[in-house]
């Protein structure tokens, strides 16, 4: 009996796994599909440029970084006040 649900227990992890395996192989599919991180990493590289901490730079990939995530859906998108050198 307890070989039994062994066994049993084994197959239904497998089962599982696979079904894991599924999902993520279409999840990366998807994403390698989709464009979007691309060009969002080239907005910020293209648009903002440079962005030393305490630069003027950092403050406009702040800006950037607050525009984009509301523009993507995202909610709760706010700023945290950071203390950091001036180059």
């Amino acid at each position: 009996v307890l070989l039994r649900h062994f066994l049993r227990a084994q197959f239904a992890l497998r089962l599982l796994e696979a079904g894991l395996q599924f999902r993520l192989l279409a999840l990366q599919r998807a994403a390698l599909a989709d464009k979007r991180a691309f060009a969002t990493l080239q907005s910020l590289t293209t648009q903002v440029g440079s962005r030393f901490a305490g630069s003027t730079g950092d403050a406009k990939a702040v800006e950037w970084a607050l525009r984009t995530l509301r523009d993507q859906g995202f909610s709760n998108v706010h700023a945290e006040p950071v203390t950091v050198p001036h180059w």
